[in-house]
């Protein structure tokens, strides 16, 4: 019997640096991926139009994605850049700059801070790029309440390494064909990709992130 991680803590980073297996991963084979039922997105559901200063973090209390167990990309619905902070699905700190009205790379599972590079009313939420649980090369099928639906858009790892504030997400992102409106069970089936960097940093879980 497999035992496979479902429950995931903030203030622990379980990181594998140049992972090669997973309980869940068989080596070759297509991984089936449970994105449960994630809301629509918004970009006014973490911060709504809340009065920031340029250089001064505005805390989020832990905002987490209950909705999306790998965590979800970050919208900028504000007039200015802001950098938010915070970690993905496996407790790694993670801090990604995003340029104003725009939606970020990143999958976020909790965030903590978000600074403002203006000063002004600040709004950001969750985008419609779900996080990947592991590092993957293509997708291969997407379902939706038990049907067939048509693929989404897969996006590779971010390869940089090491990672920044303006790299893509070390694991990659997908955006569902289906409709995210919280209701939706969505799951897509991938080609994990446990490959390693010339210098020996990559595989299943990516570059570490930063």
């Amino acid at each position: 019997m497999k035992r496979i991680a479902d429950f995931r803590n903030r203030r622990y980073n379980s990181y594998v640096p140049a992972a090669a297996y997973a309980a869940e991963v068989v080596h070759g084979a297509p991984l089936q991926v449970d994105f449960l039922t994630p809301a629509a997105a918004s970009a006014t559901d973490i911060l709504n139009a809340v009065a920031g200063t340029s250089g001064t973090a505005m805390t989020t209390f832990g905002d987490d994605t209950a909705d999306a167990p790998f965590g979800r990309n970050v919208s900028n619905g504000a007039g200015g850049s802001v950098t938010v902070s915070g970690r993905d699905y496996l407790g790694q700190p993670t801090t990604e700059t995003i340029g104003a009205s725009t939606a970020g790379n990143k999958a976020f599972k909790w965030i903590d801070s978000v600074t403002p590079a203006f000063t002004g009313n600040v709004s950001v939420g969750w985008g419609s790029k779900l996080g990947l649980p592991y590092r993957m090369s293509n997708v291969v099928e997407e379902t939706a309440n038990g049907a067939e639906a048509a693929v989404g858009t897969f996006v590779a790892g971010a390869l940089t390494d090491p990672q920044t504030a303006t790299t893509g997400d070390p694991r990659g992102t997908y955006i569902p064909s289906t409709a995210l409106n919280g209701s939706n069970r969505i799951l897509a089936t991938f080609l994990p990709n446990n490959l390693l960097n010339s210098a020996g940093n990559g595989g299943l879980y990516g570059i570490q992130a930063a």
